[in-house]
């Protein structure tokens, strides 16, 4: 190849990059704009944590807004433990 097609390549990359630089910018700029950041957060109920105790049976602690509830899941049935728990104070950001 010649000196020439070997600069044209490296232009042509160059702005390729450019452009998926500038094309993720500007689907920031977007979602920030019109608020689609915020989608995903904000939900009000998940699961915490889930420990098996035997085979048939699991505890599962449920988060919903701030409160916790200690739920025992069996084959056909479901039973609170607790309920009412105080969620944690946490930075994890769950």
């Amino acid at each position: 190849m010649e000196t020439g097609n070997y600069l044209y390549a490296a232009i042509v990359l160059v702005g390729i990059l450019l452009a998926i630089l500038g094309g993720g910018f500007i689907l920031r700029w977007v979602s920030d704009r019109f608020g689609l950041a915020r989608l995903g957060q904000g939900r009000r109920l998940g699961i915490v944590e889930v420990t098996a105790v035997d085979p048939r049976r699991r505890l599962v602690l449920v988060r919903r807004d701030n409160t916790e509830h200690l739920i025992l899941l069996g084959h056909q049935e479901a039973t609170v433990v607790e309920r009412g728990i105080p969620a944690p104070a946490t930075t994890e950001g769950r």
